[in-house]
């Protein structure tokens, strides 16, 4: 599981650009000897999994079966939504992620394009070369998504609140 979430941490941030507030203050912190520290840490953390502990989570815990993605499926997708909008080349926002079936929905919003070269065969074109590429392409955290969502990726791009454009990559065009 730990493996998995910095798999995840390091393939959103290869997708993120994120920035350093330099309002940030320094937080000071008083000394206390290091045992009542830990003991106070060890108690705290013993009573957040007590309380998280309760008959239906466990119940919940043994229904699932032993290769069940769901549990990774709902991290990546609330990792996904606080790192949401973001902006993925001048004229395209990711603005929503989604899941469905074993299918992942992205949800993007273009600016900045005419319709007549959307509406194009070159531009889908282009676009359908390069979802490909992607979703095809040999890296771990493309593996982690093809096993967390094996249906594939729906994109679709909207443009003034119209859909204008959906692709589908699944597994079989890696083929």
């Amino acid at each position: 599981m730990a493996m998995f979430k910095k798999v995840v941490g390091l393939f959103l941030g290869a997708v993120l650009i994120t920035g350093c507030s330099p309002d940030v203050e320094e937080k000071t912190t008083t000394k206390e000897p290091s045992g009542t520290i830990e003991n106070s840490k060890i108690e705290q953390r013993y009573d957040e999994i007590k309380a998280n502990s309760t008959e239906d989570k466990i119940n919940a815990f043994n229904a699932k079966g032993d290769d069940d993605p769901t549990m990774l499926r709902g991290i990546f997708l609330s990792d996904m939504a606080e790192s949401l909008p973001m902006l993925i080349d001048d004229v395209t926002l990711l603005t929503e992620v989604t899941a469905k079936n074993g299918m992942l929905f992205y949800q993007y919003t273009i600016k900045g394009i005419p319709d007549n070269i959307l509406e194009g065969d070159s531009w889908q074109q282009n676009m359908r070369e390069i979802l490909n590429r992607n979703y095809c392409g040999k890296n771990a955290g493309m593996d982690i998504l093809h096993e967390m969502f094996p249906e594939g990726i729906t994109h679709n791009y909207h443009k003034s609140n119209k859909l204008i454009f959906t692709y589908i990559v699944t597994p079989a065009i890696c083929q």
